[in-house]
């Protein structure tokens, strides 16, 4: 996340808003691996929502994020040799055939184990503390707006809810920060969801009031 926030023009207070919009650039890294428990739990195929560890069947999406990121550092020859085995779920290629930098990642790329993977993240001290240095929650003490909403679809199958719980919680109880939690979108897009018209009514009411405080702040 980049330290200096869009800032409207003027003195006035402005609502600040967190979204899980946008497609990812695959010749970059994307912020929603930027975290060291969003990466494990790319990597191991679980999630924590509400507290409870459970299954996640990760998006192909994400997928491809989490292993372009793990293997930014390495020669296009090497990374395309360990994304198209970690991708596709083939085997991976013989140690023999990549660098001692390729031979390194293999491990981490090889297991699902969370624990494991934790593990072996501490002993790539450069790739952890790339992980770690562009968090977003890292970076939730610099957010000075005072009012931050932050909206999340419970059944995103990209980003998963409990991330979006967990920066929430980063802000440690302030005061003006609301998470609201919706049944409305499938990854920000509400086509894809079909709901009873009564449902619907409510998601919409409910996103009426997650989107006022920011449009009030612009009027």
């Amino acid at each position: 996340m980049p330290r200096e926030l869009y800032r409207p023009a003027g003195a006035r207070p402005f609502a600040g808003v967190v979204g899980c919009l946008g497609v990812v650039p695959f010749e970059v890294t994307h912020s929603q691996v930027k975290r060291l428990g969003a990466a494990l739990d790319i990597g191991s195929g679980t999630t924590e929502i509400d507290g409870v560890r459970r299954r996640w069947e990760v998006d192909q999406l994400s997928r491809h994020v989490y292993v372009r990121t793990v293997t930014a550092g390495l020669s296009d020859e090497d990374a395309g040799h360990l994304e198209t085995a970690w991708f596709e779920r083939s085997p991976m290629p013989d140690p023999a055939t990549l660098s001692p930098d390729g031979r390194a990642l293999l491990p981490l790329l090889e297991t699902t184990d969370r624990n494991e993977l934790e593990a072996l993240l501490d002993q790539i001290p450069a790739l952890r503390a790339n992980v770690d240095a562009v968090s977003p929650i890292a970076s939730a003490s610099l957010i000075r707006a005072p009012s931050v909403t932050i909206g999340h679809d419970y059944d995103d199958g990209v980003i998963p809810f409990g991330e979006s719980q967990r920066l929430f919680a980063a802000f440690d109880g302030r005061p003006g920060v609301d998470l609201t939690e919706f049944h409305l979108f499938q990854h920000a897009d509400p086509t894809k969801r079909k709901l009873s018209h009564i449902s619907l009514l409510r998601e919409l009411a409910k996103f009426a009031r997650f989107a006022g405080p920011a449009l009030r702040s612009t009027t």
